[in-house]
């Protein structure tokens, strides 16, 4: 459960040195129908290089489209550069347009007709299903002060050199019961109540110090989804060291805490995790590694192990 240096996601530039496409002027008064839609766009053309309230009103719509996060849109508001480009790229892909990455008039009649049968569908500002939990669930780093150096049940190794799970376990019961709960006060309560067998953490006794219980249901990107949805974060088990049999069940080194499942700006999935050995997030994309989850660059594969929070 040694700490792991965190996945840092880079996107390639791309530059633009396509034409500025001509504005098909009937198309554009015979899709008015779709006014909703067209409300929400700006006029085209817009490209790569531009900024401004147009670029704005563009990326707010592919925000809606779930082809750019509110994360992705924060580090260049109003700026089209390669995020938007990305985004735009997606659209036009799954559209069967020419994909150039320009904001052309045929690319706004198509997205102005996603949009209304988005909004017809239930608007996309109002998402039927939120697998979002991240928002109210703490960061906490194993090897923080004050309770890094505190040792764990048999007084061997500290928080900060095995206290993974019991880091991973405070973030995701504090969100869960709503009354946060740190490494070092869950620990105070596993050694009061039996919540350790020799080092390892005894899940269903922790999870009692914020009135909880806990499972160790089958591994599956379907449970984890539906606990999201139901904002309960969780924790899983991972493997950092290339597959070595050097921790718990198929070479658990490691737990991380899944927060929430989004899209890139490239219309990829990925579950956000709170990874206690750095105390920051990271970015896990399933893939066809090791239990059907992978991540970019395989810093880190499951191993199966799962374990959910839940209220009696």
């Amino acid at each position: 459960m040694l700490p792991i240096t965190a996945l840092r996601t880079t996107f390639p530039t791309v530059r633009q040195t396509h034409p500025q496409q001509p504005v098909d002027t009937a198309a554009v008064a015979s899709a008015q129908t779709a006014a909703d839609g067209f409300d929400a766009l700006p006029q085209a053309p817009l490209r790569r290089g531009q900024n401004g309230a147009a670029v704005k009103k563009l990326q707010h719509a592919l925000i809606d489209l779930k082809l750019m996060t509110r994360d992705g849109y924060q580090t260049g508001p109003g700026i089209f550069g390669p995020r938007t480009e990305a985004a735009l790229e997606v659209f036009q892909r799954r559209h069967g347009l020419p994909v150039n990455g320009v904001f052309t008039e045929a690319t706004r009649r198509a997205m102005a007709k996603a949009l209304q049968r988005s909004s017809d569908a239930g608007g996309p500002t109002k998402p039927k299903r939120d697998y979002d939990a991240d928002k109210g669930t703490p960061m906490y780093d194993q090897d923080s002060a004050p309770w890094g150096d505190n040792p764990l049940g048999n007084k061997k190794l500290t928080i900060a050199q095995a206290g993974c799970a019991l880091t991973a376990t405070a973030m995701a019961i504090s969100r869960i019961s709503g009354r946060r709960i740190n490494p070092g006060q869950l620990d105070r309560w596993c050694d009061n109540h039996g919540g350790y067998i020799g080092n390892n953490l005894d899940w269903a006794d922790a999870a009692r110090a914020r009135g909880l219980t806990a499972s160790r249901p089958k591994f599956s990107l379907e449970r984890i989804d539906k606990n999201l949805l139901q904002n309960r974060p969780v924790v899983i088990g991972v493997s950092y060291a290339g597959g070595k049999n050097n921790g718990g069940a198929n070479g658990t080194d490691h737990w991380l805490t899944v927060t929430a499942r989004r899209t890139d700006e490239r219309g990829r999935r990925y579950y956000v995790a709170h990874d206690p050995g750095t105390g920051r997030q990271i970015r896990l994309y399933p893939g066809k590694t090791a239990f059907g989850w992978g991540l970019k660059n395989d810093l880190y594969k499951t191993t199966a192990q799962l374990r959910t929070f839940h209220k009696p």
